[in-house]
This record gives C-alpha cells, sequence and structure tokens, in this order.
C-alpha cells in the first residue's frame, strides 16, 4: 500500500544512512541525492500459516499456541525439508523443551558470543520443528529496539539485518538451506501491518550523521521506540623509547544521539567494548504528522542510532 505522505527523508544526501526494512520494494541504500521514501515500506507482518493449520498439517502434538503468550516480534520460515533436531542442538544456549518432533530454548545471536556487555539483549528466543519451522522472537517484555543488530551493521544489507533475523538466517545455514525468505510477525499487536526500522552511524571519518522522520497522522502507531550504541575502538599505542614498552588503549570519547535537540543518550561505554541504550518515544515529544530529526554524533568513535516504530496504515 502507497500513501503520498513521506515517512522518511533523507536530511544529508551524500553522507547518510539509513536502515530500511521492506518485504516488496527496497530503497537504494546509497542514493546520491534527497530522497523521499513513502508509506508502506516497512517491514509487512503478516502471522505464520502454522497459527492456522497446525492441525490440518498434522502437528497437533505440538502447541503452537504458547507463542501467543511468549512472543512479542517474530521472524520466520519454513524450510522445504525436514530439520534434523540433533544437529541443531549446540546452536542453542540453553534449551527449555524438547522432543523428537521439536526444541525450543535460546541462541546466542551471531557475533555476540564474546560480547557479555549485551547480556540478554543478544540472547533471542528460538523454536525449531521436524517439519522446517524456525522461529525466532523477541519475549513480548522485550520492545522493538532491541531488534537492531548493531554489532553486525551494515548500511548496505537492507533484508538481513535485525537481531532475530540473523538467527533464523544462522539456523537454516546450519540446517543445509542457504537461501530462505523471512517473514515478521508482532504477536502483541496482530492488528500492526507494519514495523519500520531507521538509523543512522558514525565513524572516524564521519563525525556526525542526521535524518528525518515523518509518520502520517493517519497511521496507528503501536510502539516508537529508539535505540542507541556505540563502540569503543581499541588501538595499540607504542611508545618507542628502550625499556618501554606500549600497550591498549581504548578510544572512549563520547557521543550523543539526539531527537529534535533533546539528547536521548550520551554513548560512552566505559570499560568496555560496546555499550547499548534504548528508551521509549513519548507521544508528547514524538507526535503523528510532524517531521522530527534523529541525529548522532561520535566524535571519531563509532556511534550508531535509531528508530523502531510498529504501526498500522489507514485503510483506504
Amino acid at each position: 500500500m502507497k500513501h503520498t505522505g513521506s515517512i522518511l527523508k533523507f536530511a544529508v544526501a551524500p553522507c547518510i544512512a539509513i536502515l530500511l526494512f521492506a518485504l516488496t520494494l527496497l530503497v537504494n541504500p546509497e542514493p546520491v541525492q534527497p530522497a523521499e521514501v513513502q508509506a508502506g515500506q516497512g517491514m509487512a507482518l503478516q502471522p505464520p500459516a502454522f497459527l492456522k493449520s497446525a492441525h490440518a498439517a498434522g502437528l497437533a502434538q505440538v502447541d503452537f499456541e504458547f507463542l501467543l503468550e511468549e512472543a512479542g516480534v517474530t521472524a520466520y520460515t519454513k524450510l522445504d525439508q525436514e530439520i534434523d533436531l540433533t544437529s541443531l542442538e549446540l546452536d542453542f544456549k540453553t534449551i527449555g523443551r524438547q522432543t523428537d518432533q521439536f526444541i525450543s530454548g535460546i541462541v546466542i545471536a551471531p557475533g555476540y558470543e564474546k560480547l557479555p556487555e549485551f547480556g540478554e539483549n543478544a540472547e533471542v528466543q528460538v523454536f525449531l520443528h521436524h517439519d522446517g519451522w524456525i522461529v525466532a522472537y523477541l519475549t513480548r517484555y522485550q520492545t522493538a529496539a532491541t531488534l537492531f543488530d548493531w554489532v553486525s551493521y551494515d548500511e548496505k544489507r537492507l533484508k538481513d539485518s535485525t537481531l532475530i533475523e540473523n538467527v533464523v538466517r544462522k539456523l537454516a545455514e546450519d540446517a543445509g538451506v542457504f537461501d530462505v525468505s523471512v517473514g515478521y510477525y508482532d504477536f502483541r499487536n496482530p492488528e500492526a501491518t507494519n514495523l519500520m526500522l531507521a538509523a543512522d552511524h558514525t565513524d572516524a571519518i564521519r563525525k556526525s550523521e542526521s535524518f528525518e522522520i515523518n509518520i502520517p497522522q493517519e497511521f496507528t502507531v503501536y510502539e516508537s521506540l529508539w535505540s542507541s550504541a556505540q563502540f569503543s575502538i581499541v588501538f595499540y599505542m607504542g611508545y618507542g623509547t628502550a625499556g618501554v614498552s606500549g600497550g591498549y588503549v581504548r578510544h572512549n570519547t563520547p557521543g550523543i544521539c539526539v531527537l529534535n535537540e533533546e539528547q536521548l543518550a550520551l554513548l560512552n561505554p566505559g570499560d568496555q567494548q560496546w555499550g547499548l541504550w534504548s528508551g521509549e518515544l513519548a507521544k508528547a515529544k514524538f507526535p503523528l504528522g510532524k517531521k522530527h530529526k534523529l541525529s548522532v554524533a561520535g566524535n571519531g568513535a563509532r556511534s550508531y542510532c535509531g528508530i523502531a516504530i510498529v504501526y498500522r496504515e489507514a485503510a483506504q
């Protein structure tokens, strides 16, 4: 569904990096001039087929309905082959339930295995079924801000850049399938039609970046959040003096994430390699139908800031 109202607009044309997902239409990741993105280009939210066909498919012994109580934003795929569950047991950090037909438990997102500072933010709930279903989800108590995969952030990767989708794809690859179609659904908000993520970042060259976003008034917004992260660069400094050895130094220049001139977060990982911050965008500070500007400054450090919005498009 297209809409004439603009929902995103690049503010700094040659430098900005927008992380925007679409199941049916992808935006050029490196526009050479300011570009408008029309409404309806967020990820479409569709319930997985097993919610309606579990009994018809002969899966009555599997209680898929537990997802209605446990799951929030969910990524899923159905392989065209059966899954050897025992071959994927080692992918799990912990296994909560297991039968000869399914496994459910926690999988650490790819790239986060040696980053304890992320804690539970790197833990993804997973359900695997022998018939080919791979389901990765946030709990209903986790917000959509948890979807940002800052560790593997790449402005050129548009389709597979969320934490839960990366887990789905990793498990599919470990099952021997390297090309899958991934769907999304929000079990907390079954009326929602779309999920949109937009983000920007800085590095040693780009000191600050920003973008603008405008959500049409006729949309129904279920969740609007911000997320930010900073990577603390470690480099070796040698002194070159006889008898004096060099050492590793951590670059900890604080950055900021700002919405409409108001600071959302001061970015400083301290003694850790990564720092992570997130919060809710209050309706009073993020009203619909108005243009909002999100900025991130890193002072030479790798800093990230993004917005996650779960919404329902206006019916026509």
